[in-house]
């Protein structure tokens, strides 16, 4: 069974300074983007199902503060997931 980092890694390159929204493309590039759009979804879903014929790399683009936080506690090495509770004082459970 693969572990957690091996399906998610930073990416390399740095931060992404500027991505466009999948549906910004019908607006920016009419036609065209409208099936480039499809075309991607249409990929995404196949990828997922299993069926990618090379390797994939994906980049998300967070907004604001995720509701939601995982990774490595740097205090005993263990994989945890957390609420942004996390944030306030004294501390919060990790959930393993």
């Amino acid at each position: 069974m693969l572990r957690f980092k091996q399906y998610i890694a930073e990416a390399k390159e740095g931060k992404n300074l500027h991505l466009e929204h999948l549906e910004d493309e019908v607006l920016n590039n009419g036609i065209n983007g409208t099936r480039g759009a499809i075309n991607f979804l249409q990929s995404l879903r196949d990828m997922l199902a299993g069926n990618a014929s090379s390797g994939v790399n994906i980049t998300v683009k967070w907004y604001g503060a995720p509701a939601v936080f995982a990774g490595t506690n740097p205090e005993n090495t263990k994989f945890f997931v957390g609420t942004k509770g996390i944030f306030k004082m004294g501390g919060a459970k990790n959930v393993t």
